[in-house]
Order: structure tokens, then sequence, then C-alpha cells
């Protein structure tokens, strides 16, 4: 039976400003995974839910106003597995994104902008049955102004799924697989660009360590029984953002900049070709925008069907 020695680990980089400082299309900044072993092609879909508050206060009369920034985003993806220590891989998101005030309510949706990546594995380490048990991945991702996004810089551009700019990735993945076990460590840094209307969001920097254990399963009909794969897994990712700039001077009516420690948990279950993937983040510690900005819990789904590279 095929064995995933190693679980999805889809990382989107970055965050935003303005209306939702740490939120919207900017979110979805460069991809890239250290996929199932290192054997599979693969085509999935993924689907993502975020939620914030922000709480802005009248400069004249002192009164407290409250928003409510809910984003919604399916993305299909896709890994080319060419060598066994190189992979490429390209993402196409669409995202709907609603705001909800005391007076006002938004809705804004489109094409986000395309993903394309690069992963080299310096150490790939396999047991005698070919299942992966140490791999270090070091990745290159590239984000293309492709989606639909704000023409000049406003209170209401960071409800557009893209963001108008090039942003790079990097992003060192370990993975070890210590029998049932697994741990993943990762440490990503992305750098963005200044848009056409000058407006450039702030650079992330992103920690993560994972730790999960495959069980396996059974369902035993009269016929052939049916096997799983089950893992579930808990970790805790922190984030860096620093602040946004506008026509290269620090913006400082942007609240962008802050750190977030999160709490990962989730599980996946594979059934032959087929790896389903499930997961919630809650933080755990935020300081976002002096206050301001208030990140709730975030959800994703992915289903993802492999392709083994080896022909039978």
């Amino acid at each position: 039976m095929k064995q995933i020695c190693t679980f999805i680990a889809g990382i989107s980089f970055a965050y935003g400003s303005l209306a939702c400082d740490v939120c919207g299309g900017v979110n979805a900044g460069p991809n890239m995974w250290l996929l199932p072993a290192a054997r599979y092609h693969f085509i999935g879909f993924r689907s993502g839910f975020r939620h914030y508050e922000s709480t802005m206060e009248n400069l004249f009369t002192g009164a407290k106003s409250v928003s409510s920034d809910r984003f919604l985003s399916m993305e299909l993806l896709g890994r080319i597995q060419f060598h066994p220590r190189w992979n490429t891989g390209m993402l196409i998101p669409y995202q709907s994104n609603w705001q909800t005030g005391d007076t006002l309510r938004t809705r804004i949706s489109g094409f986000g902008d395309v993903n394309m990546s690069v992963n080299y594995l310096p150490i790939l380490k396999m047991d005698s049955l070919g299942n992966m048990v140490h791999a270090l991945s070091c990745g290159l991702a590239l984000k293309f102004p492709t989606g639909k996004n704000a023409s000049d810089a406003h209170d209401m551009s960071n409800q557009y799924p893209g963001t108008g700019a090039y942003d790079l990735g990097f992003m060192v993945t370990e993975s070890l697989q210590l029998k049932k076990w697994s741990i993943m460590n990762e440490g990503n840094f992305i750098v963005r660009t200044a848009a056409k209307n000058g407006y450039k969001y702030g650079n992330v920097i992103s920690i993560s360590s994972v730790i999960s254990r495959r069980i396996k399963f059974r369902i035993h009909r009269i016929e052939k029984p049916k096997s799983f794969s089950w893992k579930p897994f808990i970790g805790l990712q922190f984030q860096y953002m620093f602040p946004d700039q506008l026509d290269h001077e620090i913006h400082t009516d942007s609240q962008n900049n802050g750190s977030v420690l999160g709490l990962r948990m989730g599980a996946t279950v594979q059934r032959k070709n087929w790896l389903f993937t499930a997961n919630v983040q809650v933080p755990m510690y935020q300081a976002l925008g002096i206050g301001a900005i208030q990140q709730k819990v975030q959800a994703q789904l992915s289903v993802l069907y492999l392709i083994n590279t080896k022909k039978k």
C-alpha cells in the first residue's frame, strides 16, 4: 500500500492594509509546498475562510465603529514533480470579500494573483520501503499581478482580490518522520514590491512548527476491506508584518505592522490517490494595528488527487 510520509503544508504569506490591515487579497502571497513524498504530481482544489474585526475611532467625536471583514478563497492548484528533488507548482485563486460596518456593507469578488513556485530538496532520505524519513526543501515563489486590484490607494484597496504588484517568496522546510510521528518546521520570508499606484504592502516573516501522527484504520466489509490513512496534526505559527509604504515612505495611516502567534490544528485523510486536508487556526497572541485589528478563526479545506511519477 502507498505510504505518504508527510502531509500538505500549504503556506500563504503576507497580510495587507487599509480597511482591514491584515486581510484582503494581499494575504494571497506566493505559495510553496513540501507535498506528499517526492514521487507524486498532483492537481487539486483548496478553499479558505478568514475573518477579521477592525475598530476605528472618530477623531472629532471619539465614537468607535467596528467593521467585520470576511474573505472566502477558492484555489485551483497543481504540481509537477519533474525530478526526484525538483518540482514546480502553480495556483490560480478566486476570492470574495465582504466588509460589514455600522452603516455600510460591501462585496468585491474576482480572480486573484496567480502564483508559481519551484522547490529543490537538497536532503531527501528514504527508508528501505521508499518512504520519506528526512527531507529539506528550499523554495522560491513568484506572485504575478494578474488579479482584480484597485487602480489607486484608498480605504477599500485591500478588499480587492489582487494587489497589483509582484511578490517574491523564499521558504525553507524540514520534515522528519519518526516511525508514526512526523515533525515539520518551516521558515519563510516574503518580499513585496510597489504597485503602480505607489503603494507597497509590508514584507512578512513567518515561522511554524507542526507535529502529527499517522493512524491507519480499515472498514471491514463482506467484499475487500477499505483502508484509510489518517493524520491529525497540531502546531504553532508566528508571523511578523513590516509597515506598509506609500511612495517609498512609511505609510503613517496604515496599521499593518504587527505580530500574530496562532495555534493550528487539523487532519489529513488519504484514500488511495485522494488526499483530504482540513485545518483551523486560532490566534493565541496578537498585536496588530496597535490593537485596532483582531484576527479571528481561520479555516482551510483542500482536496488533492495524487499521480505517481513512476510507471508501474
